[in-house]
Order: C-alpha cells, then structure tokens, then sequence
C-alpha cells in the first residue's frame, strides 16, 4: 500500500481528538503574537567588513523580522566566510 492511501484511511482511535480546537471554540490559535516573520536559510553579502574594502558572506540557518527595520533582524546559525 502506497504512503498516501496508508494516510487517506488513517483514523484517530480516540475519537476526543478528531476536532482540537482553542479555547474559544475555533481552531487552536498561538496564545501571542510577537509580531514577527520568520524564514528559513539564507545569504547575505556585507560589503566593507570586518575592514574597509573586504567583503564577507553572511550565511545563517533561520532568521527572524519585526518587519520595520532591517537593523532588527536577527540571524540565527550564523557564519561568516
């Protein structure tokens, strides 16, 4: 049997967890919102550094955005090549 007919006969034995839902009724929502983006990997040029005339590679793994300034990104599994 192929893995996507093994899912499309799937059934939950409990039949409590057949429909989580949040606290007010609807789907189970985050608690809070931080108001931030995250993504995954990626690359970043940063010209001038560490010394005038250099150029490093910025590679990290994930990041995170508040969305308004670029200066508050943060990165994550960071290094530099």
């Amino acid at each position: 049997m192929k893995t996507l007919e093994k899912l499309e006969k799937f059934q939950l034995e409990n039949s409590k967890l057949e429909n989580v839902v949040g606290g007010q009724g609807g789907p189970a929502q985050p608690s809070f919102d931080l108001g931030m983006q995250t993504t995954g990997a990626g690359e970043e040029q940063i010209n001038d550094w560490p010394a005038p005339g250099e150029t490093t590679c910025c590679t990290y793994t994930s990041d995170m955005w508040d969305g308004s300034n670029p200066s508050t990104m943060l990165r994550f599994g960071t290094t530099y090549s």
